[in-house]
């Protein structure tokens, strides 16, 4: 944890779209979070912007397969992204609900490190989509997807739905 008193938070984003809801949907959670004083955002990390859209690639190699101390250096790019990895005390991660699933650009931004950046650090989940379930699919798909790099779930989840208009109330 941090010398203060509030958690380093980090929001990772899961859509990669041009037109999307992501960064809507982001800003309300985000200032809902930020309500009690406990967390610090000090990073939104989005597969499209991250870096400029690195995280957008095909993975060719994964930071923990480099071999630092035989002289191999990572891509700065995830370099940069590593050192602030480091600083997270929790993560919150939103995204929308893909085929029923998780976004594979937030899938691919946050499997590029292993648990030794994610340990026993919680995480809390807020999904959205335009049905009626709120991407809610996702979000289960997310649990053991979390859990095996090495977070902490939170078991209470954030969905949102058009079909509520809850969705169009924040955009």
């Amino acid at each position: 944890m941090s010398s203060s008193s509030k958690l380093r938070l980090i929001t990772f984003l899961g859509s990669t779209r041009k037109k999307r809801a992501n960064d809507a949907v982001a800003k309300f959670v985000q200032s809902r979070v930020s309500v009690n004083g406990s967390f610090e955002n000090i990073a939104t990390l989005d597969p499209r912007d991250t870096e400029n859209g690195f995280f957008t690639r095909l993975m060719d190699k994964a930071y923990f397969h480099y071999k630092i101390s035989e002289g191999e250096s990572p891509p700065t790019e995830l370099e940069n992204t590593a050192k602030v990895l480091r600083e997270a005390d929790c993560f919150l991660i939103i995204t929308p609900e893909y085929n029923h699933s998780i976004a594979p650009g937030l899938s691919n931004i946050m499997s590029y490190f292993g648990s030794s950046f994610y340990g026993f650090k919680p995480s809390g989940v807020a999904t959205y989509s335009a049905g009626n379930w709120g991407g809610t699919r996702a979000g289960v798909a997310l649990r053991p997807f979390l859990s095996e790099l090495g977070t902490v779930y939170c078991i209470f989840a954030l969905a949102l739905t058009s079909e509520t208009h809850t969705i169009s109330m924040i955009i």
